[in-house]
């Protein structure tokens, strides 16, 4: 269950920095 949180967490983080990257 942990492993999966911190999958989610770093997927959207991940999506985060991209969406950022690309916007700039």
């Amino acid at each position: 269950m942990l492993t999966t949180r911190l999958k989610i967490i770093f997927s959207i983080i991940s999506l985060s920095l991209f969406m950022t990257g690309c916007h700039t």
